[in-house]
């Protein structure tokens, strides 16, 4: 069958699972996958749709090849120096593509040689792109194996940014591991810019290159705007906002509470919410790093009455404790699992009851998706 995607029909991408299925059909089987995780549930509201192309305003890639021609797009079936080239995504946002096909000039510009899983030699491993909401800032960011090329990136960087004047930030990831992890721990921003403004309708927020953000803006403004809708509709006051990020919840919500504190472990992400707060002039939150299972102090002092949770795919862990035993009487919790989100609602049912269930499709054309839900004290 031929999709809108040339590189699904000839085979060189089959990442997109459900892409032979009508948008119709892949959001229905979604909700239903959704209601059977929830028997005796009837709440679900009405599911969140996306636009079906150019949605993704975050990418990654391979970089395989040779200096002298590099290829951008998927690593190769036997991890060999041929992978598949991937430069005109149509679920990719069009600043995206403009930009991935001037890098194959600069790669070589640059001298930079990709890297070779089989002979574990050459510098450039990955790229990482991201455009904000209104596509008015981007960053870049190369991933190496070591330092050894950032002189010769930020010699001929300048033309870049030049041609390219929404891309405001270009960062190094130092990624020395021979494995499959794609960043390291290390990062160097090369630009004089530090961070992007990712500007919404009704807020806006810095960002930077480390911490975690949404590929999917419009749905993700869905998202966001939804739970802070829960928020004055049960009347809370007071958030605990646990894996925070760079505090997308937070910054929605906070016109309806007096407080708010967040809480994520990436110091980084900590730094640069902490930074919008000041530019936006915020009195009423505060972020704070540290990991979501060791807040207890934090939840005795605070004593909020809601604690919203967006953790990462393996879900609440050790953290459901203490959610138990705080003092807050309503629970939302997004997640991007919906396995992980099933096994943390059943380990809270005797302290919390399901109240709200909703589809956000964040992801079109696979299977994942993300749920927001309400939860309040019994």
């Amino acid at each position: 069958m031929n999709t809108f995607c040339d590189y699904y029909n000839k085979e060189q991408c089959q990442s997109c699972q459900m892409i032979e299925l009508s948008y119709t059909d892949q959001l229905k089987q979604k909700e239903i996958e959704v209601q059977s995780a929830f028997p005796g549930f009837s709440n679900f509201l009405p599911s969140i749709s996306s636009k079906a192309q150019n949605f993704r305003h975050r990418a990654k890639f391979v970089v395989t090849g040779k200096k002298d021609s590099p290829i951008i797009g998927l690593a190769g079936e036997e991890e060999l120096d041929s992978g598949r080239e991937l430069l005109d995504c149509p679920l990719h946002h069009p600043s995206i593509n403009k930009l991935t096909h001037m890098l194959p000039e600069f790669i070589k510009t640059a001298g930079l040689t990709p890297y070779n899983i089989k002979d574990r030699s050459g510098e450039l491993k990955g790229i990482i792109i991201f455009t904000n909401y209104s596509a008015t800032q981007m960053y870049l960011k190369f991933i190496l194996r070591s330092k050894e090329s950032l002189d010769r990136i930020k010699k001929h960087q300048t033309r870049l940014l030049l041609i390219m004047p929404e891309l405001k930030v270009i960062s190094a990831n130092i990624q020395p591991i021979p494995h499959a992890i794609l960043e390291g721990e290390e990062e160097l921003v090369l630009t004089s810019d530090q961070y992007i403004w990712h500007n919404f309708k009704n807020t806006r927020m810095l960002i930077g290159t480390k911490g975690f953000v949404q590929t999917n803006p419009l749905v993700a403004e869905s998202l966001y705007t939804t739970a802070a809708e829960w928020i004055q509709e049960f009347n809370h006051q007071e958030m605990v906002e646990l894996y925070c990020g760079y505090g997308a919840f937070s910054f929605f919500g906070q016109k309806f509470l007096k407080k708010s504190v967040g809480i994520e472990i990436n110091p980084s992400s900590i730094e640069i919410a902490n930074l919008t707060k000041k530019k936006l002039e915020l009195s009423n939150m505060s972020f704070i790093q540290g990991s979501a299972d060791g807040v207890q102090t934090i939840l005795d002092q605070e004593s909020p009455d809601l604690i919203l949770v967006n953790p990462p795919r393996r879900g609440l862990a050790g953290t459901t404790g203490l959610i138990k035993n705080s003092s807050c009487r309503g629970l939302i919790y997004s997640s991007c699992s919906l396995e992980t989100l099933k096994k943390d609602i059943e380990n809270l049912k005797d302290h919390f009851k399901l109240k709200n269930v909703q589809v956000f499709d964040m992801f079109p054309h696979t299977k994942h998706f993300e749920v927001l839900t309400y939860l309040e004290r019994l």
